[in-house]
Parts: C-alpha cells; structure tokens; sequence
C-alpha cells in the first residue's frame, strides 16, 4: 500500500500502516505530488528488502483475515451470532 496522507487522521493512519502494521509505504509530499517520489516508492515495494517486508506482512495480514471470515472463524461465528439474536426478535 502506497500511502499519501493530506490532513486530518490520514496523518496518523499512514504512520500506522506504515510502521506499526509494516504493510505500507509512505510518499512525503510538500504541495503536490511529485511522480519520481511515487515512481521511488512504487521501486521500493516492488524490488528492495523493505519491499519484501511489506509483502509479507500482506500475506500475514491476507491470511489471518482469510481464517477469520472462514466457516468456523471467529468472525464467521460472531456474524452467525448476530444473525440468530436479531431474528430472535421477530415474530
């Protein structure tokens, strides 16, 4: 994920994805973007070690969702949770 933050909490939730989460780039833009910092961030994903990092924190992230939207996964089971207690309430 390239991440260009503008105002507000984008701020904050580019430097999360990007440090705390390790699934993103950030792009430091003063005014406007300039395309050979994006053309620079697009290299690094695809190519360098801090590339590889981000990579593999994706597939981590890809597959601890995957399990828990799958039958039988937490989130799974919470839905079906939900599902039966607001059909409990009609006639």
């Amino acid at each position: 994920m390239i991440c260009r933050p503008l105002i507000g909490d984008q701020l904050g939730t580019a430097r999360y994805v990007c440090n705390v989460w390790r699934v993103g780039m950030e792009v430091e833009v003063e005014t406007q973007l300039e395309l050979r910092k994006l053309h620079l961030a697009i290299e690094k994903l695809m190519g360098d070690n801090e590339g590889e990092e981000v990579r593999e924190g994706m597939k981590y992230l890809t597959n601890m969702a995957d399990k828990g939207a799958s039958e039988g996964g937490s989130s799974h089971t919470s839905f079906v949770n939900l599902v039966e207690f607001i059909l409990s309430f009609t006639c």
